[in-house]
């Protein structure tokens, strides 16, 4: 920490200047201001400078320092009027509570982003030089099976999901103005919570898109009920478990199964008198946090499609492969529950597990490459 003397001057390549949103407007006198420090004409790099904001005796703002609202920071959604009288564009009071909690989506985007960045460096650490049968460290640790299996999918998955994160980012940026919000972004990234609250709200937006009483549910109970040749018939299961359509197909059949059997319960549960609550955080957790996952999983599937669609053609073989492992890897996973609604036959599981190791075995062989893709390493 650098305490600031009048012989320090700061310049910002913004027009409005180093600016925070804080609840010390009224009464703090210092600011920690974080700076590249430029002297005798070298950069010493970044560094904490103690900044006072007030004459100490009269508390006044001192000179070149601003301090005022920052302007619209929450949805405006009730008032109370100068006689106590009160009113809401929300009708019922929990209503309320989830617009407000709404407003901290933008800072678990900010907490994905922050995580995927870390996410890319660990595994650039991950993919060096490992003892080899000479005993030295010249062999590439991609070379082993064991290390493919491990790594290769995460590397995978990485670049999938920065597909899905990338649309999610759009979304808030064209539909939130989550750009003119970026000041209050640290309120929402120190939020505490356990992602699986928001899944659980996924799945409750999900469920609105779903008629209970609706021929899909009706279908779904029935052939869920069918011997595993039919049923497979009649949900138009794919042979192909590599390609993007026929990935695509399983992942979408999957999330359906698991969306229109909670619908299903839930509408059953409702007509048996039991509690929402008990319904939803004693008996049906599981599935709620399955079918967010599945629909999670799904998107960006098609976000990694679009994105080996829209590739150069120089690397549109190795995004396919990309693609390809991420599917497999997710069926892998869960191929339990595709074997055991017999969605998946043996046969097929068998499948997903050996495309799995040579998509694995072809991918470890530029895993250096690919993870040097997305990590700027000139620094490290």
């Amino acid at each position: 920490m650098m305490d600031v003397s009048s012989n320090v001057r700061f310049n910002s390549i913004s027009l409005v200047g180093p600016y925070w949103i804080t609840n010390s407007a009224l009464h703090a006198q210092f600011a920690v201001v974080f700076a590249r420090l430029l002297t005798g004409g070298k950069d010493e790099g970044i560094h904490g400078f103690l900044v006072p904001t007030r004459d100490m005796a009269t508390h006044a703002i001192l000179p070149g320092v601003q301090i005022w609202d920052m302007g619209h920071k929450v949805l405006y959604m009730s008032d109370v009027a100068q006689d106590g009288a009160f009113s809401s564009s929300v009708t019922s009071k929990r209503g309320r509570f989830l617009v407000l909690a709404d407003q901290l989506l933008s800072g678990r985007v900010c907490i994905a982003s922050m995580c995927m960045g870390g996410t890319k460096i660990t595994l650039l650490n991950v993919v060096r030089l490992a003892v080899g049968e000479t005993g030295k460290s010249d062999t590439p640790i991609m070379h082993y099976q064991l290390q493919q299996r491990s790594i290769v999918p995460l590397i995978a998955s990485t670049y999938a999901l920065n597909f899905g994160l990338n649309y999610v980012k759009d979304r808030f940026l064209s539909a939130n103005r989550f750009g003119e919000a970026i000041a209050g972004a640290h309120a929402g990234i120190t939020a505490e919570g356990d992602n699986r609250v928001l899944t659980q709200k996924v799945t409750k937006e999900l469920l609105t898109t779903v008629k209970v009483l609706s021929t899909n549910v009706a279908q779904h109970v029935v052939v869920s009920k069918l011997p595993g040749v039919l049923k497979r018939l009649a949900l138009q299961v794919p042979s192909d478990v590599t390609s993007a359509d026929g990935q695509l197909q399983l992942f979408r059949i999957r999330e359906q199964h698991l969306l229109l059997g909670l619908a299903s319960r839930l509408h059953k549960a409702k007509t048996d008198k039991e509690s929402l609550f008990s319904t939803w955080m004693l008996n049906e957790s599981d599935a709620i946090q399955a079918a967010a996952v599945a629909y999670g999983e799904r998107m960006v599937l098609e976000k990694t499609i679009e994105a080996v669609r829209n590739a150069e053609p120089s690397d549109r073989h190795t995004l396919n492969s990309i693609r390809a492992l991420y599917g497999l890897s997710r069926l892998e996973k869960d191929l339990g529950w595709f074997t055991v609604n017999e969605i998946i036959t043996p046969a097929a599981g068998s499948a997903v597990i050996a495309e799995s190791q040579a998509k694995c075995k072809e991918l470890g062989g530029v895993a250096v490459e690919l993870v040097e893709g997305y990590v700027d390493t000139r620094n490290m």
